[in-house]
C-alpha cells in the first residue's frame, strides 16, 4: 500500500531546512512518498496556510496518508485534518492558539502575530470530535504552560492518541532527541 507523508515546518521555517530534510530522508527510506509544504508565512493567516495544504491534497485519499507538522505547521496540520481524512496526525510542539486558548495568550505573542492573524485564529477551534489517530509531541524543556495545554489537547482527543514528552528537547527540532523520536514514530508505527 502506498504511504504518503505531508511535512509542514514551523513558522518562518522551510522544508529545505536541515531537520525537515532529515525527517524526509528517513521517511523515504521507510517507504513513504514525502510531500513537503512550506507555507507562505509572511503576511498570511492560518486559513490561508490551511488552504495551501488543502491544494496539495488529492481529491480522494489514496493509500495511507500521514501529516506531520512542527509548531505552527502542527497547527496547520490539525486544522487541515478537519477536512481531509488523514490516517495519522503527528503534531510537534503545537502552539496553544485555538479559539479557546486566545484568552490565555501573552500580550507579546498577540502583538507578534498581529491583528489579522489574531482575528483569523478566532475561527479555529480545537477539533475534539476527530477520530484520527494522533501523536502529540512536545520537548520536555518547552514552556510549562504549553506542555500543560498539550496534555489538555491529548485528554480532549476523541480518537486513538499518544503523547510523547521528548527528552532534552526545547521548542526546536534539533535539540534533545526530537528528530529521533519523530523518525521512530514514523517508522516504528508502520
Amino acid at each position: 500500500m502506498k504511504k504518503v507523508l505531508y511535512l509542514i515546518p514551523g513558522f518562518g521555517e522551510s522544508t529545505q531546512d536541515k531537520p525537515y530534510r532529515t525527517i524526509a530522508s528517513a521517511a523515504k527510506a521507510s517507504g513513504y512518498e514525502v510531500v513537503m509544504y512550506s507555507p507562505k508565512w509572511s503576511r498570511a493567516v492560518v486559513t490561508q496556510w490551511v488552504d495551501g495544504l488543502k491544494a496539495l491534497l488529492p481529491p480522494k485519499k489514496q493509500g495511507e496518508v500521514t501529516v506531520l507538522g512542527f509548531s505552527f505547521g502542527a497547527f496547520v496540520a490539525l486544522n487541515t485534518a478537519k477536512d481531509f481524512p488523514f490516517d495519522k496526525i503527528i503534531v510537534c510542539s503545537m502552539p496553544p492558539f485555538f479559539k479557546g486558548d486566545i484568552k490565555d495568550m501573552e500580550i507579546g505573542t498577540k502583538e507578534f502575530l498581529g491583528k489579522r492573524r489574531m482575528n483569523d485564529l478566532q475561527k479555529h477551534e480545537f477539533p475534539r470530535s476527530l477520530k484520527t489517530p494522533i501523536t502529540f509531541m512536545n520537548g520536555e524543556k518547552e514552556d510549562a504552560d504549553d506542555i500543560k495545554k498539550m496534555l489538555g489537547y491529548h485528554a480532549a482527543w476523541s480518537g486513538k492518541k499518544k503523547k510523547i514528552l521528548v527528552a532534552g528537547a526545547e521548542h526546536d527540532l534539533e535539540t534533545g532527541t526530537y528528530l529521533s523520536e519523530i523518525i521512530k514514530e514514523l517508522t516504528d508505527s508502520r
